[in-house]
């Protein structure tokens, strides 16, 4: 286990110049993994293992709690990371090691069950000096693994970022997270540092200035109705299917009691007949059902559609909302 030196010029990075912070959304691809003039950081666990998405630390921000560890399901990828080796660095707050005790115990495992389970030697773990980044910038800023390495990138004298498959546009990552993230993009800028940004990011989101801001009470509202809207529309679709399922045993028994109509005669054709009646209207009514749930889902599609729309134009893509 290795720490981030923190005197410039010191330490794995080497007074990386150019670093590019990758996250998980599709604008990743457009990252500068080509150029080996640049140093991508990628944050775990959703960008380790892309074939061609070369990275040089994983930023493993997760799991540094006692209690806050990562999901029971995450051995796996512990274990793969865990024989990740040098020069390439996974980074966390604490040893990774300590870390892993932690997770083992909140999920009732062994020491032995977890040293089965992942096997490296960590080597390549490095640990940031998490004390000195909070006193420097501030525990209300660091709300993500992208604030931290932000955080980093600066103590470490960067002079260009480029930002890709990071937007931060939905539940938490809306609020704080992109709060955090924006408060370190704006002091890169006053720093004089470089930052890049596919220009459909949602980081180039730019709330309005108290009094006139709105838009985060009003994203959420909308979050709120389109959640209600898709529950609502699977109501429908459930309905929906009930309503077909229902109309086709009904198709079934009418035909079987036709088929008593034509080979039998008196009071047994005529019971099967007025069945065959009751049934048809009984028919009638459920095919009606079926119309006007058709017509209620269309429509809360539609409304959901057209929230959908005002979000992404007015609300996710920054000053004007218009790309």
């Amino acid at each position: 286990m290795h720490r981030l030196v923190r005197e410039a010029g010191v330490g794995p990075s080497r007074m990386t110049k150019k670093i590019a912070i990758i996250g998980t959304t599709p604008s990743r691809s457009l990252a500068p993994f080509a150029d080996d003039t640049w140093e991508v950081w990628t944050i775990g666990p959703g960008g380790h293992d892309i074939p061609t998405h070369r990275w040089n630390r994983l930023w493993e921000i997760h799991g540094a709690g006692t209690w806050h560890t990562w999901p029971v399901e995450f051995g796996a990828y512990l274990d793969v990371i865990s024989k990740i080796k040098l020069p390439q660095q996974v980074v966390t707050m604490r040893p990774i090691r300590e870390m892993v005790q932690d997770w083992g115990y909140q999920h009732q495992k062994t020491p032995e069950d977890v040293a089965k389970e992942i096997t490296g030697s960590w080597e390549a773990n490095v640990v940031i000096d998490r004390q000195r980044i909070v006193e420097k910038y501030g525990r209300m800023w660091l709300s993500s693994s992208f604030s931290w390495a932000l955080a980093q990138a600066f103590e470490e004298k960067v002079e260009r970022i480029g930002i890709y498959g990071v937007d931060l546009e939905c539940g938490e990552e809306y609020i704080s997270q992109f709060a955090g993230a924006r408060h370190f993009i704006d002091m890169a800028r006053t720093m004089g540092v470089t930052v890049e940004m596919p220009r459909w990011c949602g980081l180039l989101r730019d709330p309005n200035p108290y009094p006139d801001r709105w838009e985060t009470h009003e994203a959420l509202w909308m979050h709120n109705r389109m959640a209600m809207m898709r529950n609502l529309i699977a109501e429908k679709v459930t309905e929906q299917e009930n309503l077909k399922a229902e109309i086709h045993r009904m198709e079934g028994a009418s035909r079987a009691a036709e088929d008593i109509t034509k080979n039998h005669e008196g009071k047994v054709r005529d019971e099967a007949l007025e069945f065959i009646k009751n049934l048809d209207a009984q028919r009638t009514k459920r095919m009606m059902d079926l119309a006007d749930a058709n017509a209620r889902a269309c429509h809360l599609n539609g409304q959901l559609a057209s929230w959908q729309l005002y979000l992404e134009q007015f609300i996710y893509t920054g000053k004007s909302g218009i790309l």
